[in-house]
């Protein structure tokens, strides 16, 4: 098993370097956006009809990672046809080696983060109790809720801001009035829902392993690429009002803090 899990490494690594050819050729992040998503719905499709294995949980813990993925997609998708670039990529696209870098780590980071519900697909294991995957997809189903909303929320906002002249603003209503990052925290917790599910068809030192997945996704976000960056922006475009400094005071970082 672990042989066919670490092939789909190589696997996922070839398929974003595919990716990032046309991406550099034709300077567009259109492709860069969405190409997350675009991983995860691959792998996940290849993995499923390599094992041939449709049996039901097999069907559910890959609906729980293509829903997932389509939703991002679209989102992502919606949002760069608006934005027309991406700001993170300026200085980065037109460069070949740090922009091939970027799409080799987004190969690694798709593979780890689906650690969980690879080992699950290939494990030959039944089923150890109907609990875990339960609790799991409802685990699941509270982040995919929570990201959804997040996401729907920022794009109101962000809209109606910019039709009433008001773009020096920080998202501060429905969940963003409780959570700086509800959107991260709706990701981190959906792939620890994954994780939950597939623990139950996992023996010890595979589910021992699979914790990488949910721990990866939430170092990355909390620590690198999410969070920090984030923060930053937000303080140096924020940071001189009394009362964004008081709507930091006051709100979670990631976890709600209601008042």
């Amino acid at each position: 098993m672990y042989n066919e899990i670490f092939w789909y490494l190589l696997i996922s690594v070839g398929f974003n370097l595919l990716l990032f050819i046309p991406a550099f050729i034709f300077k567009t992040d259109k492709l860069t956006d969405i190409s997350y998503s675009l991983s995860f719905i691959f792998i996940m499709t290849f993995a499923l009809f390599r094992v041939g294995d449709f049996g039901f949980s097999n069907l559910v813990i890959s609906f729980m990672v293509l829903i997932w993925a389509f939703r991002l997609g679209s989102y992502l998708f919606v949002r760069i046809n608006k934005m027309k670039s991406d700001k993170r990529f300026d200085g980065i696209r037109e460069n070949f080696v740090k922009f091939g870098f970027f799409w080799l780590i987004q190969g690694i980071s798709v593979w780890v983060v689906m650690v969980p519900a690879l080992l699950f697909i290939f494990s030959s294991r039944s089923l150890q109790t109907i609990w875990f995957p339960l609790i799991g997809f409802t685990v699941w189903f509270f982040g995919i809720v929570v990201e959804s909303i997040a996401d729907y929320q920022k794009t109101n906002f962000i809209t109606n801001s910019k039709k009433e002249g008001k773009e020096r603003h920080w998202v501060n209503i429905g969940l963003w009035k409780h959570s700086r990052h509800p959107n991260y925290l709706g990701e981190i917790t959906l792939w620890f829902g994954v994780y939950i599910f597939a623990i139950t068809k996992l023996d010890l030192a595979s589910a021992i392993f699979a914790t990488v997945g949910p721990i990866y996704i939430f170092i990355i976000l909390r620590y690198f690429s999410g969070v920090p960056q984030l923060e930053k922006k937000s303080e140096e475009r924020y940071g001189d009002r009394k009362d964004y400094l008081e709507y930091k005071k006051k709100t979670g970082l990631i976890l709600f803090r209601f008042k």
